[in-house]
């Protein structure tokens, strides 16, 4: 019988995604990645489930596919409690101090993070000298960078018409550049100014343009580039100029030396029940 297994978690409630490598044969065991960790802690397990998705034999079989799987993930656009592939980590860090890596000859092991063989270059990321592309059908996944259909045109390279953005609770993940969502304002590019290089073709809905403003919702605390022609029908709405930045102030309280940082309407209501201004730093 296979003892090692590979899994995938998900959040019911926003279909985040986890995967993880396990010897348990526990089915309460949803991971122990710090941000699948916290989420069960904050949301309950009840609403996470989770699937096996496959068996192994050893330990290096099951960890050379989960991180085949979360290297997968982790290039769409699936939101994920898995943290990112790092370089300088010599591969995909696992619990328990472990990393998955390959040497000269292409061969996948898992060892401990802190091998000299990674810092010495004979062992490398299990990513080191791939891409991940995206082929005519559609299809994503990993080949090597110097792969002939690149330059053929049979493969192209999955982020190049690809932005980054976050949704209303501030997850942030990749989308192409003409999706809808963006010009609808549902999901916000994220340092659109500084994600394009010279030369890049970018979407008019995502681009800022002469005579746009920023604009900034004081009920919900949305704020979103709005064109033009739009401004006076936000500004019916309620919106105001600005990015909705709140000014705060430090105030004390004089005998139980209390300190809070507050919106300055605030700082006035306290002002007027004995606070001061400042922040009192020890006794």
């Amino acid at each position: 019988m296979s003892k090692y297994k590979v899994y995938k978690t998900t959040n019911l409630l926003t279909g985040e995604v986890y995967i993880g490598a396990t010897s348990k044969n526990d089915e309460s065991y949803y991971g122990t990645g710090p941000a699948i960790k916290k989420a069960i802690k904050v949301l309950g397990a009840e609403h996470f489930s989770r699937e096996i998705l496959s068996t192994h034999d050893t330990p290096e079989e099951a960890y050379a596919e989960e991180t085949r799987l979360t290297t997968e993930l982790l290039s769409g656009s699936t939101p994920s409690y898995n943290r990112r592939i790092s370089r300088s980590d010599g591969g995909i860090i696992h619990s328990g101090g472990k990393a998955t890596v390959k040497d000269i000859q292409g061969n996948t092991f898992q060892i401990d993070k802190n091998d000299p063989r990674i810092a010495s270059g004979e062992l490398i990321s299990i990513v080191s000298g791939t891409t991940v592309v995206v082929d005519k059908d559609g299809n994503i996944f990993r080949t090597e960078v110097d792969d002939i259909r690149l330059r053929t045109g049979e493969f192209k390279m999955y982020n190049s018409n690809r932005i980054v953005v976050k949704d209303t609770r501030g997850r942030r993940f990749t989308i192409d550049k003409d999706d809808e969502r963006i010009r609808t304002g549902e999901l916000i590019p994220v340092g659109i100014n500084t994600r394009f290089k010279k030369g890049d073709k970018i979407s008019p809905e995502t681009q800022f343009l002469p005579g746009d403003k920023w604009m900034y919702n004081p009920e919900s605390l949305e704020h979103r580039c709005v064109r033009k022609d739009n401004i006076q029908t936000m500004l019916n709405s309620g919106w105001i100029f600005g990015r909705g930045t709140v000014k705060k102030k430090w105030i004390t309280h004089p005998i139980s030396n209390e300190t809070k940082r507050l919106p300055l309407d605030e700082v006035e209501v306290h002002i007027a029940k004995g606070w001061v201004i400042g922040r009192k730093i020890g006794k």
